[in-house]
């Protein structure tokens, strides 16, 4: 996916603090979302233990063991590089098994899906592109509602302060969006806590570390009246 990998200088200085001590740092090892209690993701790649990965791929792969058993379709090849998958998914750029490459504005399914999930992608469409498109994510949004079946689910995680075209349009409340809910760093240890979404307005994104400080968890439910767009 399109700007998912760190910089390897950045993981080599990264790197130097261990996933061991992150833990031991972060003094706890779960965190809440939506009254549930998650264990805090460790992984290697990207250095998930101390960016948004820690809490966006448990919530990710809850839905993912919740939605097994019928049509889902990843938006940016994201969960496969830290679990085997057998969902679809979309990718412009990488390549692998169920992958289907192609541009999320263009994209045309064979077939509707009961969940489409994308974890940290939107904020990279036609943002990280040339010529930058600094209006594309909006649309790759509203085209990606219409990939869902009826009743189906469209859950996208957002960093905030790293595309601040999106970051606007979201707080302008013009995406379709029927809920959206927040979640802040709350230490150097990589803790993240339940926020409203208003009080992470204006966030600011670390470069230096490619940490998001807030992070906005987006809902969109298709009623089970609507008929396909297909």
């Amino acid at each position: 996916m399109l700007g998912d990998a760190l910089p390897e200088p950045v993981q080599a200085v990264l790197a130097g603090v261990s996933i061991s001590s992150y833990r031991v740092m972060r003094r706890s090892t779960t965190f809440t979302y939506d009254g549930k209690t998650y264990p805090y993701f460790c992984h290697r790649y990207n250095l998930a233990w101390r960016n948004e990965r820690a809490v966006e791929v448990p919530i990710a792969r809850d839905l993912l063991d919740a939605y097994k058993e019928q049509r889902v379709l990843e938006v940016g090849n994201v969960m496969s590089h830290y679990f085997e998958v057998e969902h679809d998914v979309l990718d412009k750029y990488e390549s692998g098994e169920n992958i289907i490459n192609g541009d999320v504005v263009e994209f045309e399914p064979d077939h509707p899906y009961d969940l489409v999930l994308s974890v940290s992608t939107l904020e990279h469409v036609g943002w990280d592109e040339t010529p930058r498109e600094p209006g594309k994510a909006a649309i790759a949004l509203n085209r990606m509602t219409t990939f869902l079946a009826p009743g189906g689910l469209l859950v996208a995680t957002i960093p905030i302060g790293y595309n601040r075209e999106l970051d606007g349009v979201l707080e302008g409340g013009s995406l379709p969006f029927t809920e959206l809910r927040a979640l802040k760093r709350t230490s150097r240890w990589n803790a993240w806590q339940e926020v409203a979404p208003a009080s992470c307005r204006a966030a600011s994104y670390d470069s230096a570390s490619v940490t998001a400080r807030c992070l906005y968890v987006g809902y969109l439910e298709k009623p089970h009246g609507h008929l396909s767009d297909h």
